[in-house]
């Protein structure tokens, strides 16, 4: 899966460089993300966001009018689940948004963010095992705004996954019972600064 990711990457790259090289621009971003895992079963009713790191860098150029900008990101993801505990998933993301500029300041887009989850981390309480488990590969939709002003761009977007992340499961260590267990897909809100650090004329 990580091999599908970086030939998605690659290819954003090279199919951007000779489309209207005057407009390309790179730069990166970094912020913060306010997220949740939501799950199918109705058990979990005490459910709280955690807040996550994003970083990493852009690429940005037009198109008959409109504009691409693919991505690299770090992201993560997870949420806290009271009685039960928390759960952090730590992906790359690679989101290839469209959209359009208003005004030269103000800007719109959304696309598909293939993400690579690497890694995730659990907490287990007394009585309660987390085994959690989550899948590599998850398609998600980024939409969101943005503003441009000077080399600096601040962006709000939401984050969600069209694929499920995994699953969620928790036992119970004295009896073994099976507390719950049911599929789950995140969903978040992030913002970010962005810096641009070149322009082509």
């Amino acid at each position: 899966m990580m091999k599908k990711l970086i030939i998605l990457s690659v290819m954003s790259l090279v199919l951007a460089l000779p489309i209207k090289a005057q407009d390309l621009s790179m730069g990166v971003r970094a912020g913060f993300s306010r997220n949740s895992i939501s799950s199918d079963f109705a058990t979990l009713s005490s459910t709280d966001a955690v807040t996550g790191l994003t970083l990493g860098a852009y690429m940005k150029f037009k198109v008959l009018g409109f504009f691409m900008m693919p991505e690299i990101n770090y992201n993560q993801r997870g949420n806290d689940i009271k009685g039960f505990g928390t759960n952090t998933t730590h992906s790359i993301d690679v989101p290839v948004l469209f959209g359009k500029q208003f005004f030269k300041v103000i800007r719109v887009n959304g696309g598909p963010n293939f993400q690579y989850q690497f890694a995730n981390t659990q907490t287990n309480l007394s009585n309660i095992q987390n085994n959690s488990d989550f899948n590599n590969f998850v398609l998600g939709l980024q939409l969101g705004v943005g503003v441009d002003v000077w080399k600096l761009s601040l962006d709000a977007r939401y984050d969600m996954n069209l694929s499920e992340a995994g699953s969620l499961k928790y036992i119970n260590t004295k009896t073994n019972e099976i507390l719950n267990h049911a599929g789950s897909r995140a969903n978040m809100f992030i913002f970010t600064l962005g810096y641009r650090l070149f322009q082509l004329p």
